[in-house]
């Protein structure tokens, strides 16, 4: 049999099983209403039979219609949900400008701070430059992101994973805003330093449990972040950083030094291990004269000097 035949064959009314449905209905409604214009009527009167059709074809109509509005409003929502979970696919494109485009389009439709980016999962997204004002992020898996002079008023980072991200020159980020992140490790701050643990997050911490780091320890904290262990005991660590960070504009002068110190701990009780670690550990911090030395030195001389007295008292 010739192939275009039977193509044509297949695509006849008849052979398409839901066709047959529709054709069987329709049938059978005839059927119906031919009876009950006979029972009636006693008799097949045309006049009559398409006058009882008008009188009901309104409402027919009428539930067509809102059949259709509301299959149509379904279809709508439907290709609206697809577009937007293709539009979020986009952002996380290594392309910038094909993530900044679906970046627009979200926004445009609304859907850029009404939740829908929350949990988004944009591993490796190219976002430079990205105006994220008021975005709501929360829960997003933002791993190895590019944020390079996004624009991150009001961003909701709540629980976002943020490791490896490159957050350098970022504009209009608090550290009230970073604070709620889930995860920092291995994240270049806005002003070009790479993240130290200042802020403690939970899921830096989980990620060291896991690794059998412990955070208490200094040299092991510095060995998880990838930072010297000199940076934590630099003396002027906390003044630096406060400069850096207010110069930078990004963080409020009244919140930056609390960020270094531990949950539920005071300035002394943080500042008093780094000292005495920086004595006991610090192999390049300039060194002083042991105490116990000093102590020998002044018993030494005033022995030598009691003796000269004594030697000259009994001449």
């Amino acid at each position: 049999m010739n192939p275009r035949r039977r193509v044509i064959r297949r695509n006849r009314l008849w052979t398409r099983p839901t066709a047959v449905i529709g054709l069987l209905f329709l049938l059978a409604a005839t059927v119906v209403a031919i009876i009950g214009q006979l029972s009636t009527r006693q008799q097949l009167d045309i006049h009559s039979f398409f006058g009882d059709f008008y009188t009901n074809i309104s409402t027919d109509l009428v539930s067509i219609a809102v059949t259709v509005l509301i299959i149509d409003t379904l279809n709508q929502r439907r290709a609206d949900a697809e577009r937007k979970r293709q539009r979020i696919r986009e952002m996380r494109s290594p392309d910038n400008g094909i993530a900044l485009a679906a970046l627009n389009e979200l926004r445009d439709e609304g859907w850029a701070d009404d939740g829908s980016l929350r949990d988004a999962y944009l591993l490796a997204a190219n976002l430079e430059g990205a105006f994220l004002r008021e975005v709501d992020l929360s829960g997003a898996w933002l791993r190895d992101a590019n944020l390079q002079r996004a624009y991150m008023r009001d961003a909701n980072l709540a629980n976002a994973t943020l490791i490896g991200a490159n957050l350098s020159g970022v504009r209009e980020l608090t550290l009230a805003q970073l604070r709620q992140a889930s995860a920092l490790l291995g994240a270049t701050l806005p002003d070009g330093s790479r993240y130290d643990g200042c802020l403690h997050l939970r899921g830096d911490e989980e990620i060291a449990q896991s690794r059998g780091y412990d955070l208490t320890q200094l040299e092991e904290m510095a060995r998880f972040y990838g930072v010297p262990l000199r940076h934590y005991f630099d003396i002027g660590w906390m003044d630096s950083m406060g400069e850096a960070i207010l110069s930078a504009g990004i963080y409020k002068e009244e919140d930056w030094l609390a960020s270094y110190l531990t949950p539920n701990s005071s300035a002394q009780e943080r500042i008093v291990p780094f000292t005495s670690l920086q004595r006991e550990s610090d192999s390049t911090a300039p060194t002083t004269m042991p105490r116990g030395f000093i102590m020998l030195a002044f018993i030494a001389v005033g022995g030598v000097l009691i003796g000269w007295l004594l030697g000259q008292r009994f001449r």
